[in-house]
Parts: C-alpha cells; sequence; structure tokens
C-alpha cells in the first residue's frame, strides 16, 4: 500500500472520481494508511523516547472504524503507565 500521504490522496481521488474503486474501498485504505503512519511513529517513539512497555494507544472514531473520507480526522488516545523520562 502506497504510505506517502499526497499520493494516496491523490491516487484514490482519481480511482473514485472514475468509478475504478467505492467509497468503502477508499475508507478501508485510508484508515490502513493512517494506521501503519501511526504505527511507524510509535516505534520511532518507543525507540527514541525509551517509553516503558507498558502502553497502548486508542484510536478513536472514523479512522478506528475504518470509515475514514478525505475530510477526516484522526482521534488518538495515548496511555502509559510509567514513562521512564
Amino acid at each position: 500500500m502506497e504510505t506517502e500521504p499526497k499520493n494516496l490522496i491523490f491516487k484514490l481521488g482519481a480511482k473514485l472520481l472514475l468509478g475504478l474503486i467505492d467509497n468503502e474501498t477508499v475508507s478501508k485504505n485510508l484508515s490502513n494508511a493512517i494506521i501503519q503512519q501511526i504505527s511507524a511513529s510509535v516505534k520511532i517513539n518507543y525507540e527514541k523516547k525509551n517509553w516503558s512497555k507498558d502502553f497502548f494507544i486508542i484510536v478513536l472514531g472514523s479512522t478506528g472504524m475504518q470509515t475514514m473520507s478525505f475530510g477526516s480526522d484522526v482521534d488518538l488516545i495515548f496511555v502509559v503507565r510509567n514513562s521512564k523520562n
């Protein structure tokens, strides 16, 4: 899957306009791309910030339900029990 946001949005938008994909496919692709970005950011920060292993992230709304659209925002809650910093 394309992970560069601008390229992904352009490609999905063009395919949707041409009738090559439906709204559900757009939603799932957008949601999956955002979740991949969140996972990559968590990995980087976990290593750089020396987080404890006792944390989780709640992905709310359209991202968590995989119903994102081009105008959706991303709602996250980070819960870290014991930060080492």
